[in-house]
C-alpha cells in the first residue's frame, strides 16, 4: 500500500496525468442527449439554418437575438444530421479541453508551481461541468477568453515592434471573435489597457505603444458588436420581438430604482460566488432582494476573502484577464439577471486562483485543504451529472411524442404553448418545430388568446376553448376549438 500511495503521489505531480484523468472525467458527458434550455434551443435553430445555406434564422424568425459566434461554430454539426447531439457533445468536450490547457498555460506563467491545483480547481467545477453538455456558449466563450489573455500578456511583453505588430494583429482577430461569441468579451481590452497603462506609467514602455496597441485590439471587435446591435435593433422593428429589442434594453429594469438594481445586482454577483467555488452550494441562493438569508450570511464574508485575494495579487502586478475583473463584474452587477452561475463563470480561472492564494496563505495544511476543495467538488459534480443523466435520458423517450406534433403544427402552423408540461418539453417542442413555443403555468393562468395549439400531458384536465388533437406515450396536443373547426371544414371542401 505504501508504494502505491507513492506511485500516486508521484503520477498526480506530473501534468500529463492530472489533465488526461481531467479530460478522460469530463469525456463522460460525451452522450447522444441534449439539455433543455431556450436559449440552447435558440443556437440549435441558427446553426441549422446556417448548416442548411440560410437563410439564418432563429426559430423561423430573422431576429437572431444572439451573436452568431457560437452557432456557427456548431454549424457544420449539423451536415451530418438534424439533431448531432452525440457530435454536438464531443465538440463541447473539445472545447473544454481547450479551457483545460488554457489555464494551465495561464497558470504556469503568473503562478508557477501552482498551475495543477488551479488547473484542477477550475475542471472540476460542477458548474463546468453542466454548461460543457450544455449548447450554449460558454465553452467556446471561456476557451477563447483564456488564449486571448495569453496572447495579450505576450503583447504586453513584447520586446520589439515587430512582435508587437504580430500579437497586435493575433489579439485583435480573437477579441472581435469574442465578441461574435458573447459581447462582453470585448471588456479584456480594459484588461490589457490596465496593464500597459501600469506599464507606461512606470516607464517600460512608450505611452504611444500604450494606447496604439490597446486601440488595435478594441476598434475591430467595436464596430463589429455595433453592426450586430444596429441589426437586432433593425430586426426588432420590421419582424417584432417577444421581449426587448436587444440585449443593452435589459440594462434597466422599468420598475425599479437604479439604486435598488445595482444593490441586487452586487447580491447577485456575491452569491455566484460563493456557488461556484463552494463545493456543494451550486443550487443554494436567496430569493431575490434577500439580503437576511443563510446562504447570504456564508457567501458576503466569504466575497470578501476572495475579493481581498484578488486585490493582494492585482497591487503585485497582475495579467491582462487579472485586471479585466472589475469591469467585467461591474457590467454584470449592473446586469442583475440570475442565470445561475452562468455569468461570472468565465472568470473561473482567477476566482480559483484567489480560493488557492487565500489557502495557501491561511492554512499551514494547504495541500490537504487544497485536495480536500478538489476532492470534494469532484463528488458532488459526479453526483450532479449521475443525476442529470439519468433525468435526460428520461426526458428523450419523449422526442417520439414532440416530433408527432411538431409535423401537425407544421401543416398547421399557429403559435404554441406548453400548459403546465413537464421539465424539457418546451426546449424538445422548439427543437422539433424550429418555431417559438411559450409556456403557461398553474391551473388559473389564463392561456393568451394568440396561442391555438396546447403541448400538455396526456392526464392534464381539459382547457376551456380547447379539444385534444393527438396522443402521444405521456403528451397530448390540444388545439383551440375555432381553428380545429376551421380546419376540419377546410379539409371537408
Amino acid at each position: 500500500m505504501q508504494a502505491w500511495r507513492e506511485f500516486a503521489v508521484r503520477s498526480l505531480k506530473r501534468p500529463a496525468v492530472v489533465m488526461g484523468l481531467l479530460a478522460a472525467l469530463l469525456a463522460t458527458q460525451i452522450l447522444p442527449l441534449w439539455t433543455p434550455t431556450p436559449d440552447g434551443a435558440g443556437y440549435l435553430s441558427i446553426a441549422r439554418s446556417m448548416a442548411h445555406g440560410g437563410p439564418v434564422t432563429n426559430m423561423g424568425s430573422p431576429k437572431l437575438h444572439y451573436p452568431p459566434g457560437y452557432p456557427l461554430l456548431i454549424s457544420p454539426a449539423f451536415w451530418f444530421g438534424d439533431r448531432p447531439f452525440l457530435l454536438l457533445a464531443l465538440v463541447q468536450w473539445l472545447f473544454a479541453v481547450a479551457i483545460m490547457l488554457g489555464v494551465y498555460r495561464w497558470a504556469r506563467q503568473w503562478f508557477p508551481g501552482s498551475e495543477l491545483w488551479i488547473t484542477a480547481l477550475v475542471m472540476s467545477n460542477v458548474s463546468l461541468w453542466i454548461h460543457a453538455r450544455t449548447t450554449i456558449s460558454e465553452m467556446p466563450f471561456m476557451a477563447l477568453l483564456i488564449w486571448t489573455a495569453i496572447a495579450l500578456d505576450r503583447l504586453a511583453a513584447a520586446p520589439t515592434a515587430r512582435s508587437a505588430t504580430v500579437w497586435s494583429l493575433v489579439g485583435a482577430t480573437a477579441i472581435a471573435a469574442l465578441g461574435m461569441i458573447r459581447p462582453v468579451g470585448i471588456l479584456i481590452v480594459t484588461g490589457y489597457a490596465l496593464v500597459v497603462f501600469l506599464q507606461a506609467r512606470g516607464g517600460r514602455i512608450s505611452w504611444r505603444r500604450a494606447v496604439g496597441t490597446t486601440f488595435v485590439l478594441g476598434a475591430p471587435a467595436a464596430v463589429a458588436i455595433a453592426a450586430l446591435i444596429a441589426y437586432e435593433a433593425r430586426t426588432a422593428a420590421e419582424y417584432g420581438t417577444r421581449g426587448d429589442p436587444t440585449y443593452l434594453h435589459e440594462f434597466k429594469a422599468a420598475d425599479l430604482p437604479l439604486a435598488v438594481q445595482l444593490l441586487e445586482g452586487l447580491r447577485v454577483r456575491v452569491a455566484e460566488v460563493g456557488r461556484l467555488l463552494l463545493p456543494g452550494m451550486n443550487k443554494s441562493y436567496a430569493k431575490p432582494y434577500q439580503w437576511v438569508n443563510v446562504n447570504t450570511l456564508i457567501y458576503t464574508p466569504f466575497f470578501v476573502a476572495i475579493a481581498w485575494a484578488w486585490w493582494q495579487i492585482a497591487v503585485a502586478g497582475g495579467s491582462t484577464l487579472w485586471l479585466m475583473v472589475p469591469c467585467y463584474l461591474a457590467l454584470y452587477i449592473a446586469y442583475p439577471s440570475d442565470q445561475g452561475t452562468r455569468y461570472l463563470l468565465p472568470l473561473l480561472p482567477v476566482l480559483a486562483v484567489c480560493l488557492w492564494w487565500f489557502v495557501w496563505q491561511a492554512s499551514r495544511r494547504r495541500v490537504q485543504v487544497l485536495a480536500g476543495f478538489v476532492a470534494a467538488h469532484l463528488l458532488v459534480t459526479i453526483a450532479y451529472s449521475s443525476h442529470s443523466t439519468v433525468r435526460l435520458a428520461r426526458l428523450g423517450h419523449e422526442w417520439q411524442a414532440v416530433d408527432a406534433f411538431a409535423e401537425i403544427m407544421r401543416r398547421d402552423p399557429r403559435p404554441v404553448a406548453c400548459w403546465n408540461a413537464p421539465y424539457g418539453i418546451r426546449e424538445l417542442t422548439m427543437v422539433a418545430s424550429d418555431h417559438w413555443c411559450g409556456e403557461v403555468h398553474g391551473p388559473e393562468t389564463a392561456v393568451p388568446d394568440e396561442v391555438d395549439w396546447l403541448v400538455a400531458e396526456a392526464d392534464a384536465p381539459s382547457c376551456d376553448g380547447f379539444v385534444e388533437r393527438a396522443r402521444e406515450g405521456d403528451l397530448k396536443l390540444l388545439g383551440r376549438v375555432a381553428h380545429v373547426a376551421h380546419a376540419r371544414a377546410k379539409t371537408l371542401r
